[in-house]
């Protein structure tokens, strides 16, 4: 193998193990303030979309950002009333529209929900050419699933 196709494939597996989670791993679950909800979204390590940090967002304001085998820990202040969680932006479209998936979560004060995000990518027909695609689903998880999961997982920073 020609010296230059070593380097290049080093560069690019440097590359795509830097675009994982680089915090401290998940230990347990702290329990929001009274008047808080406590919102874990998490992202497993997976093939697709593996470079892509989809940005996350809370009730209209950005939270963060998610690569690859990461979670985010966000407390939401609770006034009143369900809350929303969105994904878009950095080359990442929502599977249906710019924002309502999973939509309104209700939140209880002290109440801990976990999102799970996972990424598809397609190619989809324009014209005579396609272009490929990647879209993010976010889903309310089980706790029990969740918890496996983000065992395995670092705090995005």
């Amino acid at each position: 193998m020609p010296k230059g196709w070593r380097q290049g494939g080093l560069l690019i597996v440097a590359s795509l193990l830097s675009a994982c989670a680089t915090g401290p791993r998940f230990s347990a679950v702290e329990p929001p303030p009274d008047s808080h909800a406590l919102v874990y979204i998490y992202r497993e390590h997976g093939v697709f979309g593996l470079a892509m940090r989809p940005d996350i967002w809370v009730d209209g304001q950005q939270v963060g950002d998610l690569p690859a085998g990461g979670y985010l820990r966000v407390e939401v202040p609770l006034a009143s009333g369900p809350r929303r969680v969105f994904v878009g932006g950095r080359r990442c479209s929502p599977l249906r529209s710019r924002a309502e998936a999973p939509g309104a979560i209700h939140l209880t004060p002290g109440s801990t929900f976990y999102v799970q995000l996972d990424i598809e990518t397609g190619s989809q027909a324009q014209g005579e050419r396609y272009v490929w695609n990647n879209s993010c689903r976010l889903q309310v998880a089980e706790p029990g699933k969740a918890l496996a999961a983000l065992a395995k997982l670092k705090l995005a920073s």
